[in-house]
C-alpha cells in the first residue's frame, strides 16, 4: 500500500521532464500559412541564429496550438533553394465531335495502283471525328507546367487509350508535345490500377490539346490538374559583424564571432573607392588550434560612372571557425585600417508536418531542453515520394516574442535523480515492510 502511494506521486514527476514545454525556450514566432498543405516550410530568421545555443539547431521545436510538438527537420542552407511544384487545376473544353482537327506532324502515305505507279502523299494527319479530343485552358497562369493528370472513364471494354498532346500559345497553331502517351485502366480483385498522368516537356504552356488516336467507346474526361513547377530562388547570404577586431603586427586583421552557426561568406568594405588588395583568409576553432587557409586571392573595389564594381564578398566552404585572420600576401599592402568586415551565411529551412491544430509556434534558444536530433528534410517522410505536391509555405506572424527570456539560456539546476530516488524509496519500503511484518511475527511469539 505505502509502495503504490509512492509510485503514485513520483511518476508523474518522472512524466513531466519527457518533453519542453514553450517557456522553456527563450524566443518564438508564430507561423501561419495560407496553403492547405500537409507539410510546411520556413526560412530561419537572423534572430533564430542569433540566439540558439547548439550549431546543429538542436534547441529549436514547434509547436501546434495545443502546445503538443510536431515533427520537423531541416533543409540544410543552400545557394539556390529547391524548385516546387503546385497542382493546378486546369479548365476542360470538347471540341465538337463532328468536325475534325488537324495536328502539325506529318503525315506520309504511299500507295501503288494496279499499273504499278506508286503515290506518295506528304500533310497534316487528319484525326478522325469518332476520336475524342479535348482542350486544357492554362492561360490564366502562363505556369511553367511538367505534367499533366486525366481523370478519365470509359466503357468496361477500354482498359487503355493512346493519347496525344498538343500545344498552342493563340488557339491557331498547334505542335506535339508528346506524340504518344498511354492511359491504362485495370481492374483487379482487391484495387483497381489507373495510370492517369502525361508527362510534358518543361515548358510555359497556354493551351493544351488532349487527342485520343484510336476510338475509345465511353470515354470521358472529367477533370484536369496539372503539375505546375515553380523554380527555386538564389538565397543570399545574412550578415553579421564580429565581435572583436584588432590588428595585427605583419598588416593583417584578427577578428571573431559567438554565434553557434557555420559561415561561407566574409564582407569587406573598403574605406575608400579603386583599392585592390591580395589576401589570405584563415581561420580556427579556438585559440588553441593552428590557422587554416580558407581561401586566397584578389579583392579590389573600383569607382566606374558613379557606380561601384567590385568582385566581393568572398565565398569559401562553410564552417563554424569562430577566429579568423586576413593575411596580406606576400608582396601586397597591408589591410585598409578602416576596413568594415561582415560575416554572411546562407539560412536554413525548417520543413514540419502541419499536425494541427495551428498556427504553429517556433521555439528557440534553449539551454535546458535536450537536444532535438531533427532529420535532413529529404528524410523526414523518406517513403513519400509525392512531397513537392503537400510542401507549402509557412510565414511569420509577427516580431520574435519572449517566451523564456534569457532564463531558458542558463543551464537548469542539475537534474534530480528520480531513478535513484525511486530505487531508495522501493528499498526503504521494503525494508519497512519486513520491520513491521517481523515485528508482527514476534509479538505473535510472545503470545
Amino acid at each position: 500500500m505505502y509502495l503504490k502511494s509512492l509510485l503514485a506521486l513520483l511518476l508523474p514527476a518522472t512524466l513531466a521532464f519527457a518533453e519542453p514545454m514553450p517557456e522553456q525556450f527563450a524566443q518564438g514566432i508564430i507561423l501561419r500559412s495560407s496553403d492547405d498543405k500537409a507539410v510546411l516550410e520556413f526560412t530561419l530568421p537572423d534572430s533564430v541564429y542569433a540566439t540558439v545555443t547548439r550549431a546543429d539547431l538542436g534547441d529549436l521545436r514547434i509547436f501546434n496550438a495545443d502546445n503538443d510538438i510536431v515533427t520537423h527537420g531541416f533543409c540544410a542552407a543552400d545557394a539556390r533553394t529547391e524548385d516546387r511544384f503546385e497542382r493546378l487545376p486546369l479548365p476542360i473544353f470538347t471540341l465538337a465531335e463532328s468536325s475534325a482537327t488537324v495536328d502539325a506532324s506529318p503525315r506520309i502515305s504511299i500507295a501503288a495502283d494496279e499499273a504499278g505507279q506508286v503515290a506518295i502523299e506528304v500533310g497534316p494527319e487528319q484525326v478522325g471525328a469518332s476520336n475524342e479530343s479535348y482542350v486544357l485552358d492554362a492561360s490564366y497562369e502562363d505556369p511553367e507546367l511538367v505534367a499533366v493528370d486525366l481523370d478519365w472513364i470509359a466503357s468496361e471494354s477500354v482498359g487503355e487509350v493512346h493519347m496525344r498532346v498538343s500545344a498552342s500559345d493563340d488557339l491557331n497553331q498547334w505542335r506535339t508535345v508528346v506524340a504518344d502517351s498511354t492511359l491504362l485502366y485495370a481492374q483487379g480483385r482487391d484495387a483497381a490500377l489507373q495510370q492517369q498522368r502525361i508527362a510534358l516537356p518543361p515548358a510555359h504552356y497556354r493551351y493544351l490539346r488532349i487527342t485520343a488516336l484510336s476510338p475509345a467507346p465511353g470515354f470521358e474526361l472529367r477533370a484536369a490538374t496539372a503539375s505546375q513547377r515553380i523554380s527555386g530562388e538564389v538565397v543570399t547570404p545574412t550578415w553579421f559583424e564580429p565581435v572583436s577586431t584588432s590588428r595585427t603586427d605583419d598588416g593583417g586583421v584578427e577578428f571573431s564571432y559567438a554565434r553557434n552557426i557555420a559561415v561561407s561568406h566574409l564582407g569587406l568594405e573598403f574605406p575608400s573607392p579603386n583599392q585592390r588588395l591580395n589576401l589570405r583568409l584563415e581561420s580556427r576553432v579556438d585559440v588553441e588550434q593552428p590557422w587554416r587557409t580558407r581561401w586566397t586571392g584578389e579583392v579590389y573595389t573600383l569607382e566606374v560612372n558613379g557606380e561601384t564594381q567590385t568582385n566581393l564578398p568572398i565565398a569559401f566552404d562553410a564552417t563554424a571557425d569562430r577566429f579568423w585572420r586576413l593575411q596580406p600576401a606576400t608582396g601586397s599592402l597591408p589591410v585598409a585600417a578602416g576596413i568594415q568586415i561582415e560575416f554572411g551565411y546562407l539560412p536554413a529551412r525548417v520543413r514540419f508536418l502541419a499536425q494541427p491544430p495551428g498556427p504553429y509556434l517556433l521555439a528557440f534558444g534553449s539551454a535546458q531542453a535536450a537536444a532535438s536530433n531533427a532529420p535532413d528534410c529529404r528524410q523526414l517522410i523518406a517513403s513519400y515520394d509525392g512531397i513537392n505536391d503537400v510542401l507549402g509555405i509557412a510565414a511569420a506572424d509577427n516580431a520574435t516574442t519572449s517566451l523564456g527570456g534569457d532564463a531558458a539560456l542558463q543551464p537548469a539546476p542539475p537534474d534530480v535523480p528520480l531513478r535513484r530516488i525511486i530505487l531508495w524509496a522501493v528499498l526503504v519500503a521494503g525494508v519497512l515492510v519486513v520491520g513491521k511484518l517481523a515485528l508482527s511475527a514476534l509479538k505473535d511469539t510472545q503470545h
